[in-house]
């Protein structure tokens, strides 16, 4: 993790493994003070997303081995622990839910149900674009500002993944999670992928940006969960996540609507992008 830390980009120390049965681990990490990701505004993100260029950047140069547990195929993986059932992308009844109604917009049934069928192909279409050693967890509430490092914690999927994956992962997570606004979307996107862009530069890597920036879209796919987990969840008190509290329902569902509306169109253009450029995105 040294081409990270170069670049001020840190885990918390462990300070003791505990393995009271061949099943049970208890791993005790340092404790860090300092500032969470979810009170760093826009401008903190976009310096973040320099630093972890820098540092995926390097990573990459140094041809790295990932460590023995690095997770592969995660995006393939992690909707099936994530979705409470895809039959509700064309069930008439959750959508006519009054929060769904009024929150969700019009064209997200249509878009969520591209995402869904076109799921393979922007999986296949991230395999082929450049790789790092990803966090894959990225989101406000795992960062901490500590001095001049930038601490991320929870590493448990850490591995194989497409560069920009981690920042695809932390510009919809911030407005999902209230820490920006919708509105705040495409500027956070386009600002945090221009410095994650510089930050690879800078380390030596010179392959091809628009390939990243490929990847930032194409990752929208992540994202393929979260509309039937919203149609299942819209009867229920909606807490913020991370903190308990509650919020909003109707915000909440107008928010993450046009933002899961724009995800799809960024899949949209990812597949576009590829195309154009002649990769492939079947198996």
């Amino acid at each position: 993790m040294s081409s990270f830390a170069d670049y001020d980009v840190t885990a918390p120390r462990c300070l003791s493994v505990i393995e009271p049965s061949d099943t049970q681990r208890s791993i005790w990490l340092d404790h860090i003070d300092g500032e969470s990701g979810h009170e760093f505004g826009t401008k903190r993100i976009v310096d973040f997303g320099y630093r972890l260029g820098a540092a995926q950047g390097a990573w990459s140069v140094a041809g790295s081995d990932a460590p023995s547990v690095a997770s592969r195929e995660f995006l393939r993986d992690f909707p099936a622990s994530k979705t409470l059932g895809w039959d509700l992308l064309d069930d008439d009844d959750a959508w006519a839910q009054p929060v769904v109604a009024d929150g969700f917009p019009a064209a997200l049934r249509d878009g969520a149900n591209w995402l869904h069928e076109n799921r393979r192909k922007l999986l296949s279409l991230l395999r082929r674009l450049p790789r790092t050693l990803s966090h894959l967890d990225v989101w406000p509430n795992n960062l901490i500002a500590s001095g001049p490092n930038y601490v991320l914690v929870d590493w448990a999927f850490v591995g194989d993944g497409a560069m920009a994956e981690d920042i695809a992962n932390l510009v919809p997570d911030a407005v999902f999670d209230r820490c920006a606004r919708f509105s705040d979307l495409d500027d956070l996107a386009s600002n945090t992928l221009t410095s994650y862009q510089r930050g690879l530069a800078e380390s030596g890597w010179h392959g091809n940006p628009a390939l990243v920036d490929i990847a930032l879209h194409a990752a929208a796919v992540k994202y393929d969960w979260l509309v039937p987990w919203m149609l299942a969840k819209a009867g229920e008190e909606q807490l913020d996540y991370g903190t308990a509290a509650p919020v909003d329902v109707l915000d909440r569902y107008r928010e993450r609507g046009n933002t899961l509306l724009r995800l799809t169109e960024w899949a949209r253009e990812a597949i576009s992008a590829a195309h154009a450029l002649g990769i492939p995105t079947d198996d």
